[in-house]
């Protein structure tokens, strides 16, 4: 079968539609303020209510064709259409969110019930002042079949551990990286967990550096002070996302501490763990929160909206989906 990234041509932007097929295939080099229509960008900086109107009223408009490669392409489709949906964010939206999306899958896990799904996830791009962005383009939604829009990057507690980063002339591995964490509480009083990571010697140096930041302390005045700090490579970001996601990583983590290995604030004795011993601390916190989470396929409230099943107030759902998925075991249960 033809392959259905041809359907999709970011050359003509101006006049695709479900009924109008290009030869002309996606690419990032294609990608530009002249292959987008006008009313798609904002010369703001600051993103305005048109901004959020126009990225989903381009996602509507070629839904059609979007849909078709996401469920009947190749990989390479399943890429462009992701870049087609980014490209639809327009120069302002972009500076502060991103989206990924996911097929065939909900939170990350894949059911049969769902091969036709496409899952939509917005992304703050790590930061936590770009979530009201987030927020008000969760909110302003539209709905199309097939579809349901999370926000923050995909992540399912029970996800898979990446074991090796590999860049052009090194690696970094899963265990190059130990972690320390404790509980603590932020500026507003709320619980946080804080981290140290431990970073062995043979990696530390490409990947850490140390720098001057201005600290605050307690009494609120500030002193400048050296951290080591990630430079030149995303492989601890990636580590930390793939291991308690974005979400967890902007909510409940405190502060992190960068240690390479041999550094002398390192006590004679110390124990670092493995990073997916956070999970552990992270259970504990939201149990103290009283967080609402899917009991089908992990979906966190800061996620998406979870509901609790009408009947019986105790299950919770983040979609028709997942109810329609346990409702054979449920029934048996609900009263």
């Amino acid at each position: 079968m033809k392959d259905l990234y041809l359907l999709i041509s970011l050359t003509n932007m101006n006049t695709i539609s479900s009924d109008t097929i290009s030869s002309d295939t996606i690419s990032s080099d294609t990608i530009s303020s002249d292959t987008i229509s006008s009313d798609t960008i904002s010369s703001n900086t600051t993103p305005t209510d048109s901004d959020y109107t126009n990225f989903w009223n381009s996602v509507n408009k070629h839904w059609g064709v979007i849909y078709e490669a996401f469920t009947r392409g190749n990989q390479n489709d399943v890429v462009r259409a992701n870049e087609l949906l980014n490209f639809f964010l327009g120069n302002t939206l972009s500076q502060y969110l991103e989206i990924e999306t996911t097929v065939g899958e909900i939170n990350r896990i894949a059911f049969e019930s769902a091969n036709q799904l496409v899952e939509i996830y917005i992304s703050p791009r790590l930061k936590r002042e770009n979530i009201p962005y987030m927020e008000k383009l969760y909110s302003t939604s539209v709905v199309l079949p097939n579809l349901q829009i999370n926000k923050y990057r995909a992540y399912n507690v029970k996800d898979a551990l990446i074991e090796d980063i590999s860049y052009e002339d090194y690696k970094v591995s899963y265990t190059d990286i130990g972690c320390q964490s404790n509980l603590a509480y932020d500026s507003e009083h709320k619980p946080v967990i804080n981290l140290v990571l431990y970073v062995k010697k043979s990696i530390a140096a490409r990947i850490l550096e140390k720098k001057k930041i201005t600290a605050i302390l307690p009494d609120g005045s500030k002193t400048e002070v050296d951290k080591w700090l990630p430079v030149n490579s995303n492989a601890i970001d990636i580590l930390l996302l793939n291991t308690i996601g974005e979400y967890n990583f902007i909510h409940n983590i405190g502060y992190i501490e960068f240690l390479p290995e041999g550094d002398p604030l390192i006590v004679d004795g110390s124990i670092f763990t493995e990073l997916k011993d956070i999970k552990g601390s992270l259970e504990i916190l939201e149990k103290c929160r009283n967080v609402s989470i899917c009991q089908v396929c992990n979906r966190h409230e800061l996620q998406r909206n979870i509901l609790r099943c009408k009947r019986c107030k105790v299950a919770r759902y983040c979609c028709r989906e997942c109810q329609i998925i346990d409702y054979k075991i449920h029934k048996t249960i609900c009263n």
